[in-house]
């Protein structure tokens, strides 16, 4: 009897190691939405991956029926390519019209990139949308080429979302900013060029 325990405590303790739990957690500007990692994390297949993105500030995402969101893991591998499987996307500080949830379920993706990359596209229905202040996803690794792989940056790739601050006004995009600086700047000068005279 004491055999049979001793076995069966060594198979599950085997099969608890091999799901081997990655938390990763990023703070992400949606200006810039490269983020290096302070310490590289390594990934290798089984392994069970937690990745928290929070945006900075107050910073809102908004997402409708035409979007698409590509959340990557960046490895200095040019050839690798990945499958993974049971993957789950959860909105942090959700709020949704027309029945959208703040958690999907999606089934296996593979891809042949240097990147473990899960894509949510057009899972929203026509009238829904989703406004939130991070998300997380969750996936099993079934195969990368390179196991264990290292990889050293997030980024986050959206299509027909709409950035805005907390109180969900827009943010202006990077053009508008710097014709607002520029246009600024040229009054300042032609304010001081006005005093001289």
């Amino acid at each position: 009897m004491k055999l049979r325990l001793v076995t069966l405590l060594s198979l599950a303790a085997v099969c608890v190691a091999q799901a081997n739990p990655i938390n990763i957690g990023v703070t992400l500007d949606l200006g810039a939405p490269f983020t290096p990692f302070t310490t590289p994390v390594s990934i290798a297949n089984g392994d069970h991956v937690v990745n928290t993105v929070d945006f900075l500030g107050n910073e809102t995402l908004t997402l409708n029926s035409a979007s698409q969101m590509v959340s990557y893991l960046f490895a200095n591998d040019n050839n690798s390519s990945f499958t993974i499987n049971n993957i789950q996307l959860s909105f942090l500080g959700f709020s949704g019209t027309g029945g959208a949830s703040s958690s999907y379920l999606f089934g296996t993706q593979s891809s042949g990139q240097a990147a473990l990359s899960p894509s949510f596209s057009f899972f929203l229905t026509g009238g829904q949308s989703a406004t939130f202040s991070g998300f997380q996803v969750s996936y099993d690794v079934q195969s990368i080429a390179v196991s264990p792989e290292t990889y050293y940056a997030s980024y986050l790739n959206v299509s027909n979302g709409v950035v805005g601050s907390g109180g969900g006004s827009s943010v202006p995009d990077s053009a508008s900013s710097l014709f607002l600086l520029g246009l600024g700047l040229s009054g300042l000068t032609c304010f001081r060029g006005r005093r001289k005279v």
